[in-house]
């Protein structure tokens, strides 16, 4: 489970990476400096603590979606069904249900029902519940598989949405100070020009 952790966490990370718009970095970086070239240490720290703030509040959402992601994966590996009985019972898939059926109960890996009574025994089912469950499982498969890709459209959306929204509040921060200074910038000038 933790390396499926690490793996999504870097994934999402690195997918934020990406995508990050690098020019409003460089605008940023262009905001420390005055009109007349010279570094101002208050625009630095404030410029440092904005892309803090940005880069801490993008790094919660691979935080987020990883915990969503491992968490979704434990409840199904310890509760549901074992990853790698799932694994073998969709290698074992057919279009035609009769086809899966009889391969699920004489193919390659033996009666997939047997070993799933095994392991729900082992997790200390009764053998009623763990019989239902399987027929459950058996019976409504398409429609949990519909559940499952949903729930992955929704932790995908949630990152999109959440990055995106994160985006572009820096952004328009980061905007609105390079105005800002501009105009500071002007007025200064401007004395300077009088004097």
């Amino acid at each position: 489970m933790l390396i499926l952790a690490v793996i999504s966490f870097v994934a999402i990370l690195l997918l934020a990476l990406l995508t990050f718009p690098w020019r409003l970095a460089a605008v940023a970086v262009r905001n420390v400096r005055r009109a007349d070239g010279s570094l101002s240490g208050k625009r630095l720290r404030i410029e440092m603590r904005g892309a803090v703030s940005f880069m801490t509040e993008v790094l919660l959402a691979p935080v987020l979606a990883t915990t969503m992601l491992v968490g979704g994966v434990f409840v199904i590996d310890r509760y549901v069904i074992p990853l790698p009985l799932l694994r073998d019972v969709v290698s074992l898939f057919d279009a035609k249900f009769d086809v899966w059926d009889e391969r699920m109960e004489s193919g390659r890996f033996g009666d997939v029902g047997l070993s799933y009574g095994e392991w729900a025994r082992s997790r200390g089912y009764s053998a009623n519940t763990s019989y239902s469950l399987r027929k459950f499982l058996k019976n409504n498969w398409l429609a949990l598989a519909v559940v499952v890709v949903a729930g992955a459209v929704f932790i995908y959306w949630f990152v999109v949405q959440y990055y995106l929204s994160a985006l572009l509040q820096y952004r328009n921060k980061v905007a609105g100070r390079r105005e800002r200074y501009r105009a500071s910038d002007a007025v200064a000038n401007w004395g300077e020009a009088r004097k």
